[in-house]
């Protein structure tokens, strides 16, 4: 590790803020924290340790802002000479004995918790070390390091997924992430998300609308944290479920064949298909003779000897099943369908 590689360490916003969680018990945060000897006093010269060349059993006493040894800063020095005991230095040292114990990379990626664990042997004020005072627990040391400017990696992990309008992950992304999950935890909404789905492969809006229903159901800031709520909670899953698949537009989605819109749209536009190829036109025509022919045997057949109880029979079981067919088509299909819209909507 040569002095370039410090400096450039030096500079990575997560480094400054856990040299702050270091002083935050060693020295304090104030300019004097450089100057301060163990045990008590300040010192005022910085062109060398103020206990170089002294082991600890003879006298020599930790100072700076990260209470070096002696013995442990002229390690330091050795393996990459150069500077004085300046404030400058001091940070650039502390950086030196981070990498040689092994717990830059944890640094550098946000793992703070495992960094201090990994560092409580060189600084024993961290939280849980021998010397640790009751009370400096590791939350108060994350509010330091985040007051300073760090960035967990857990906080880097909720910024990545949280729906900013700056910053988003894209919606494609998001159902190829999380629409399996969803699948498993709400069947109903299964095909949405199903390998070669139309509705997966060429309406990524309607993924969208499963992935923002679940999320407002849930009461969370985003989808993540949504599917972690719902797995922890039994009752708040079916919750959700029952609040997705009731949602208008999830309803909409689910319809087979394109649903009622689609329905009314084909049934609004009758130059989608050719009249004479309609099945409802066919069977019309396979049936309705038949009709014509009942009718003239039992009316005008007087050879048949039917009497006028059984002709009287016959028309109004025929009447009454036209009129029963024209009202139930139009109530049932156009009235119909119209209040479940109105519902839905509401």
């Amino acid at each position: 590790m040569n002095l370039e590689d410090l400096k450039q360490l030096a500079q990575n916003a997560n480094v400054q803020a856990f040299l702050r969680v270091i002083r935050a018990r060693e020295s304090g945060q104030g300019d004097n924290a450089y100057r301060m000897v163990n045990g008590g006093g300040i010192f005022s010269e910085f062109s060398a340790h103020p206990y170089a060349g002294l082991t600890t059993t003879h006298g020599g006493r930790a100072a700076g802002a990260y209470q070096f040894l002696p013995t442990t800063w002229g390690e330091l020095v050795a393996a990459c000479p150069g500077g004085d005991f300046s404030p400058e230095w001091q940070d650039l040292r502390c950086i030196q004995l981070i990498v040689q114990r092994g717990a830059m990379p944890m640094v550098l990626a946000g793992k703070i918790e495992e960094a201090m664990i990994k560092l409580r042997p060189t600084w024993t004020s961290l939280p849980g070390a021998s010397e640790s005072k009751i009370g400096w627990t590791v939350n108060l040391a994350l509010a330091v390091y985040r007051e300073y400017g760090g960035v967990t990696a857990t906080d880097q992990m909720a910024a990545d997924l949280e729906p900013t309008k700056g910053k988003q992950m894209p919606i494609a992304a998001l159902i190829a992430t999380f629409g399996p999950l969803i699948a498993d935890l709400i069947p109903q909404v299964a095909k949405l998300f199903s390998s070669g789905s139309e509705v997966a492969t060429r309406n990524v809006a309607a993924g969208e609308a499963v992935l923002n229903a679940v999320t407002k159901a849930a009461g969370a800031v985003n989808i993540q944290e949504a599917l972690e709520k719902i797995q922890a909670d039994k009752a708040l899953q079916a919750s959700v479920q029952q609040a997705v698949v009731t949602d208008p537009v999830i309803m909409g989605l689910l319809e087979v064949g394109g649903g009622i819109a689609a329905a009314r749209t084909a049934a609004a536009d009758p130059g989608q298909i050719a009249f004479y190829k309609n099945p409802a036109f066919i069977m019309s025509l396979v049936l309705i003779p038949l009709i014509y022919m009942v009718v003239y045997a039992v009316l005008f057949d007087a050879a048949a000897g039917w009497s006028d109880e059984m002709r009287s029979v016959v028309v109004t079981a025929i009447v009454t099943g036209l009129v029963s067919s024209i009202t139930g088509f139009f109530l049932g299909s156009s009235l119909g369908s119209q209040k479940k819209t109105e519902i839905m909507k509401g």
